[in-house]
């Protein structure tokens, strides 16, 4: 059973090592090319300007963003952090003034 166990985490880390360089690689090759690079009879800067546009046009769009912000958790999220955040600029005027009025 032990010997299961292993060979799972080594494919687990060759898998992940294959990965990660590749994609360092491809993002290398895509944004910093030190030579121009032509892909099916396009220009690097063109597949980039193209990718970019996929990305906002598709990816990053008003409602992608405003379902991951406007949500019942982040809601609440926000709500402890900004009660956090008044409580401590309360206490810490509350300080200040203190220090002020007992100042003599």
């Amino acid at each position: 059973m032990g010997k299961f166990w292993v060979k799972i985490l080594f494919m687990v880390v060759v898998v992940t090592v294959i990965g990660g360089f590749t994609n360092l690689l491809a993002i290398r090759m895509l944004f910093r090319p030190y030579k121009p690079i032509h892909i099916l009879g396009k220009h690097q800067d063109e597949l980039a300007k193209q990718l970019g546009k996929l990305v906002v046009d598709h990816l990053i769009t008003p409602g992608s963003i405003q379902s991951k912000v406007i949500n019942d958790a982040s809601i609440q999220n926000m709500k402890i952090f900004v009660q956090a955040e008044v409580k401590k600029a309360l206490s810490t005027q509350k300080v200040l003034l203190n220090c002020l009025v007992n100042w003599e």
